[in-house]
């Protein structure tokens, strides 16, 4: 699964850094899973068609469902986090945007968690 998903990934320019996240990346998938990718594209291209675009190349070459996270755009704190904390880089073209990336990110989530505790003792 990682050498399709490489694959695929590694000729497309666009693409700064990857995830392999979900089940495939915790083995634990089984013949229904869909596999879980999440990607950050480099900045100054349409997110939408290069999305569109690396979704249907990935379900092509897998023959799997294919659930494709943009990353540039992600705002759901819990995804984000399951993201960084549990998925397996599969491309890294700038290990130093990838690396800013995920520090402003965790940032954002600690930041989200103390938001969320607010709310809920209120």
């Amino acid at each position: 699964m990682i050498t399709k998903l490489k694959t695929v990934l590694k000729p497309n320019a666009d693409v700064c850094f990857a995830y392999l996240f979900g089940s495939y990346a915790n083995d634990a998938f089984d013949a229904r899973s869909d596999v879980d990718i999440a990607v950050y594209f480099k900045n100054g291209i349409d997110l939408y068609d290069a999305g569109l675009t690396l979704h249907h190349s990935l379900e092509k070459a897998l023959r799997k469902p294919v659930d494709l996270i943009v990353l540039n755009t992600i705002r759901n704190y819990d995804l984000l986090n399951d993201i960084l904390n549990d998925g397996k880089v599969l491309i890294d073209r700038e290990p130093d945007t990838r690396k800013i990336f995920e520090v402003e990110k965790e940032h954002e989530i600690k930041d989200f968690d103390v938001f969320k505790r607010m709310i809920d003792a209120a």
